[in-house]
């Protein structure tokens, strides 16, 4: 992947609320909460494949590249724009052996 090619992409992990904050309350949800930053490679994932398997929603997924080495799971979430809110959930990710593809949709 060439560096001139990379964009930033901030990732979000759900934070489960502490029981001992002044602000809890039973029945809260897990927060998104900012992780860290990755390099990747941003392309939109409209191919034959990608159309037959999500349909419709292709028009909301894109593709990351990324390196290998890259520290990601499923449970994430992402912003391509900054690291207040996330605005894409991880749907799939497939590893190779000197890169990652990482499908992300929109929350709508």
């Amino acid at each position: 992947m060439l560096r001139k090619y990379l964009k930033t992409v901030y990732l979000f992990e759900k934070k489960e609320a502490d029981k001992n904050a002044p602000d809890y309350y039973p029945g809260q949800k897990a927060k998104e909460v900012y992780s860290h930053k990755i390099e990747c490679n941003i392309q939109p994932a409209k191919n034959q494949i990608t159309s037959e398997i999500y349909g419709e929603r292709v028009n909301n997924i894109l593709s990351l590249m990324c390196d290998v080495e890259t520290e990601i799971n499923k449970n994430m979430t992402v912003s391509l724009s900054g690291y207040q809110k996330p605005e894409y959930k991880i749907t799939s990710i497939e590893v190779y052996t000197k890169h990652k593809i990482i499908m992300i949709e929109a929350i709508l």
